[in-house]
């Protein structure tokens, strides 16, 4: 059986690098409550854009969160919508995306889970 060979550099837009901290995302506030940060990942997709992944363990209810987050990102100037069928938050600005997902928690000091996709824009080229 033949396999044909990959072109190179075809996987780099499913890449990714595991960051020790959170980055500081343009324009983004950073969330003001108790929480502790799980995972952090940078996706630096030529093609579609680069791309960072954070998840994090908030002491405070899932609505407060999002509520936080809802307000936080108007108050920063981005186009906020929300989805009304899932505790989701999808805002833009200048370029950048960034999708807030909540959901409950495993524990009762942390009862909420939360990731933030933040999207840089597009490059030309």
């Amino acid at each position: 059986m033949s396999t044909k060979a990959r072109p190179k550099g075809a996987d780099l837009e499913y890449k990714s690098e595991r960051l020790a901290a959170a980055p500081q995302l343009p324009n983004l506030p950073t969330y003001s409550g108790r929480s502790k940060l799980l995972l952090a990942l940078r996706r630096p997709n030529p093609r579609g854009g680069s791309r960072v992944e954070l998840q994090y363990l908030a002491q405070e209810d899932q609505n407060q969160v999002l509520d936080w987050y809802r307000q936080s990102l108007q108050m920063y100037h981005w186009s906020v919508a929300d989805n009304k069928d899932e505790p989701v938050i999808t805002a833009t600005s200048g370029g950048y995306t960034a999708t807030v997902r909540v959901a409950r928690g495993k524990s009762r000091l942390y009862p909420t889970q939360f990731s933030i996709y933040y999207s840089y824009p597009k490059t030309k080229g």
